[in-house]
């Protein structure tokens, strides 16, 4: 009996806080699409309690901080993706972390906490007036804003340059600037995982800031697997799926950025969501 057919009509329930968290453009709505075809039911939205009869819980929250009390009990003891990493708070896990003071020669970036640009949270926070003034400012002159430009990152030319305030705001992080290169290119590697199934691909930008395909140059597919210390980071941050941007510079790898909620734009019944979605095996009893 095929491990397909042994899990046929086997329930899925993707936990989220509301419609915002799970939509047709997340990578997990369309690999419930696959989940569907395999003859698994699907249902979403929130849960106090894990009922009987579910075979796993893919928790979806779009938020860089989960609250712990938004995971339900279960009593029956079903797996639940992901509960073992309710905080991706870039400063949780990032080894490129400056400090006012550090002697770092190189370049420098400056990034918020949250994930995504802080999206998510920003969306949830009503903006005094002299907020949005400083909003529209930081569009053309971030330093004076005192505050970051919008759906970017600057990259400064070294620690020296950082503005006082940025160490000051906890919702900051300064990293070092280790850009993949090639030629007069900038590239970035993307791994999305979910279980033992993943894929990879690259994007190529003149920007040192590469925002997928907005203004990408070329995207490549990594025929490769993913490296060793790709997976031990996944690993030890108990990420059971999601995305992690990451370079390689002289054989070594560098991540920066977990997303546990990533959007995708190919279709469902791409081949390469199609062997992701074989995933869910791994995690069914």
């Amino acid at each position: 009996m095929s491990v397909a057919r042994e899990f046929n009509g086997a329930k899925l329930h993707i936990l989220t806080t509301g419609r915002r968290d799970y939509q047709s453009v997340h990578l997990v709505h369309k690999l419930a699409e696959n989940w569907q075809a395999k003859g698994f039911e699907i249902s979403s939205g929130p849960l106090d309690e894990v009922p009987a009869g579910i075979a796993a819980v893919i928790c979806h929250w779009d938020q860089t901080k989960v609250d712990p009390s938004l995971l339900p009990r279960n009593p029956h003891k079903v797996p639940i993706l992901n509960q073992g990493i309710l905080d991706i708070s870039k400063d949780s896990f990032s080894l490129l972390t400056l400090h006012e003071g550090d002697a770092w020669g190189g370049s420098v970036i400056v990034k918020t906490i949250f994930n995504c640009f802080g999206q998510a949270e920003a969306k949830k926070k009503r903006l005094s007036f002299v907020q949005r003034l400083q909003k529209k400012l930081a569009k053309k002159n971030w330093k004076l804003a005192r505050r970051l430009p919008p759906f970017t990152y600057p990259v400064l030319g070294s620690v020296r340059e950082v503005p006082s305030w940025v160490w000051a705001d906890p919702n900051l992080i300064v990293e070092k600037f280790v850009p993949e290169r090639e030629g007069d290119l900038y590239s970035i590697r993307f791994c999305i995982f979910f279980g033992k199934k993943s894929y990879a691909y690259r994007l190529f930008s003149k920007e040192p800031i590469v925002k997928n395909r907005e203004n990408s140059e070329r995207f490549e597919f990594i025929e490769s697997d993913p490296p060793e210390a790709l997976i031990r980071f996944k690993e030890t941050h108990g990420l059971d799926f999601g995305k992690i941007d990451y370079v390689e510079n002289d054989g070594e790898v560098v991540a920066f950025d977990i997303n546990k909620t990533p959007t995708v734009a190919s279709d469902a019944d791409a081949p390469h969501l199609q062997k992701l979605a074989e995933g869910i095996f791994d995690f069914l009893r």
